[in-house]
């Protein structure tokens, strides 16, 4: 953006209608453009409970290295299908780029993914080391929870303000860290409002869904700790990976239609034309 010029502001409405609009207009091109990805999505999370259903101990709480295991590769599946989806919106039918384009976008997209995790966890770990050294009291702990919540907020507007990274790294136009920032000021609020208005309904359906099949299919006396039938396993793990992906699109097709309103306007107007 040039200097001087004023920051282009996004129309929530709009870019809600265009993720949906995206995403349910062309169901079918998610599996045409998502089935490679999709496979190790659905084995992560299909697997573990079919060969391992007594992990997690007595109560299904504990985290052992399966469970990393499976966030890593539901983490790299998705990102995967991430890019194909924003190169779909963006550049063109993904499946006929070079396999270059995709895996340095890929790439790209890793690389953000653990920097901002780093960075939230280098934050969460900070707060609760300070608040370990702390006494306190009802009235000072109720101030504190609403800190942790106002902080929540802060971060994820912080995150959110980064958001062109993904888009731009997909298109094959990647922009750097403070470009990005730059670009997508007095936007990152309404970025988030409408990623709130687009997963909204998405996972209320999502979880009805899954509940009314967990009622239906799930054995009486089923108890937590207890391994569930094969079949549930399977079910429950195309469910989960349907509600994965399909939320993953509407998140990239917030983004894709934020990288055309911001950076993809501003290069027609300017010196590049994508």
């Amino acid at each position: 953006m040039m200097a001087g010029t004023a920051a282009k502001k996004i129309s929530i409405g709009a870019i809600v209608r265009f993720a949906y609009r995206s995403v349910f207009g062309r169901i079918a091109l998610i599996l045409d453009i998502g089935w490679m990805p999709l496979l190790p999505l659905l084995a992560a999370l299909i697997l573990p409970g079919l060969l391992a259903p007594a992990r997690g101990g007595a109560d299904g709480l504990e985290i052992g290295p399966i469970d990393f295991a499976v966030a890593l590769v539901v983490m790299l599946s998705l990102s995967a299908f991430a890019v194909r989806w924003h190169q779909a919106l963006l550049v063109g039918d993904p499946r006929r780029l070079p396999a270059a384009a995709f895996f340095r976008a890929w790439l790209r997209f890793v690389a953000y993914m653990i920097a901002i995790y780093v960075a939230i966890a280098a934050i969460l770990v900070a707060a609760m080391a300070a608040l370990s050294q702390m006494s306190l009291g009802e009235t000072a702990l109720a101030l504190v929870e609403l800190a942790a919540i106002l902080l929540g907020i802060a971060i994820g507007l912080a995150v959110l303000r980064f958001g062109l990274l993904f888009p731009a790294a997909a298109a094959g136009k990647p922009l750097g860290p403070i470009e990005a920032w730059r670009l997508m000021r007095g936007n990152a609020w309404r970025l988030a409002v409408a990623s709130f208005a687009t997963a909204l309904p998405a996972t209320f359906v999502t979880g009805l869904v899954t509940g009314i099949v967990i009622v239906i299919t799930l054995p009486r006396g089923v108890e937590i700790g207890m391994a569930p039938p094969f079949g549930f396993v399977i079910l429950a793990g195309l469910l989960e990976a349907a509600a994965d992906i399909v939320l993953v699109a509407l998140g990239a097709s917030l983004l894709a239609a934020c990288y055309r309103e911001i950076v993809a306007r501003r290069d027609v107007n300017g010196t590049a034309n994508p």
